[in-house]
């Protein structure tokens, strides 16, 4: 059997998982049942995971899935039941950042977003602490391409989501005497797992900046 794994985007999350799997004497397209079993070596404290795929009509296996949660190398095995009989073809899959991700930096095992490029040049930094089930605080730096500090108007708008759970998290602007013009920070409780962020904030010359980024809660 010869088979090809393709992953699209190939960024952490959300990801379109085809595989093409061919008789190698007779080129046929194999007719079976696909499952695919994701493990990170990098990581080894993190739960292997596995994705079901189903036939489409070009005889390719393909199924939508957010296995892939950190940046870094994936191996991958696709294991092919035919009936009775099951194969198991391994893959290395390379998990990159998004564009929009300037730096990944890790707090031990836990992964941080760190200078996500906004749409108006500004940067954002982010990151959950203490980063284990309970109680976090989620900290927003704005800053301009040097670092510098930038005027963000009113309070920035995030959403919290985790599976069926969606929440909008309360922002306060941070202060030091004196509120600052590009911190924020909000205080909630995360259950363990993957949790998606989305972030909107409105820049000083009325720019709405976008932002989404992951972050993974220890338990």
């Amino acid at each position: 059997m010869r088979a090809t794994l393709e992953v699209s985007p190939g960024y952490p999350g959300q990801n379109r998982f085809t595989l093409r799997a061919y008789d190698a004497r007779t080129s046929r397209a194999i007719v079976g049942d696909v499952t695919l079993r994701f493990v990170m070596p990098a990581h080894p404290e993190l739960p292997e995971s596995t994705l079901d795929l189903f036939r489409a009509v070009d005889g390719s296996y393909a199924a939508l899935g957010t296995n892939l949660t950190l940046i870094g190398d994936w191996q991958v095995t696709a294991l092919v039941r035919l009936g009775a009989t099951s194969m198991e073809v391994p893959f290395q899959v390379a998990c990159n950042p998004t564009p929009d991700l300037l730096h990944h930096m890790t707090m031990g095992s836990l992964p941080m977003v760190y200078g996500l490029r906004l749409a108006n040049g500004w940067q954002l930094q982010a990151y959950l602490t203490p980063g284990h089930t309970g109680r976090n605080t989620l900290h927003l730096t704005f800053s301009d391409q040097r670092g510098g500090p930038v005027t963000v108007s009113g309070t920035p708008v995030v959403i919290a989501s985790q599976g069926g759970v969606r929440r909008s998290l309360q922002v306060l602007r941070l202060a030091f005497g004196t509120p600052t013009s590009n911190q924020f920070y909000a205080v909630g409780a995360f259950a363990a797992g993957r949790w998606d962020f989305h972030v909107t904030a409105t820049g000083d010359d009325g720019t709405r900046l976008d932002s989404a980024f992951s972050l993974t809660v220890a338990k």
